[in-house]
């Protein structure tokens, strides 16, 4: 995390594969702070948001941030909330869109991603991993 901290003007970031107890939230966030020019962060393999307001709050922590790759990630029925309060709060703040990818996410519950994502500031796409732009077999 020291040596992370240390790195200037930082665009992209890519986690994946970590174990949740060397790397949390709590880091990404600190990580955020410093990383002022932060514009696209892809999560791969990662499983530390256990609720839907955590990933707004972290949303809201980088007001640069044009895109969020989740991929391969475990969402359980009890992230989700009935409440749109926080994704309203955080995309009404927001002075840009976000482009929210999805991608061989392990959940029932895509249909309700779709239904319940819905802003003008956000951008979302929910894909299988074979078929994404961006990701090679």
């Amino acid at each position: 995390m020291t040596t992370l901290s240390k790195m200037r003007n930082v665009r992209y970031l890519n986690i994946m594969n970590i174990i949740e107890d060397h790397f949390s939230i709590g880091n990404l966030r600190d990580l955020i702070k410093i990383w002022k020019q932060l514009e696209q962060i892809n999560l791969i393999s990662i499983n530390f948001w256990f609720r839907e307001a955590e990933l707004w709050q972290t949303v809201a922590s980088c007001p640069t941030l044009k895109i969020l790759n989740i991929v391969n990630t475990d969402m359980r029925k009890n992230f989700f909330e009935a409440g749109r309060r926080i994704m309203e709060e955080t995309l009404n703040n927001r002075s840009q869109t976000l482009t929210l990818d999805f991608y061989y996410i392990h959940t029932p519950h895509k249909d309700w991603i779709l239904q319940n994502f819905k802003h003008p500031q956000l951008k979302k796409f929910i894909f299988s991993l074979c078929n994404h732009p961006n990701i090679t077999k």
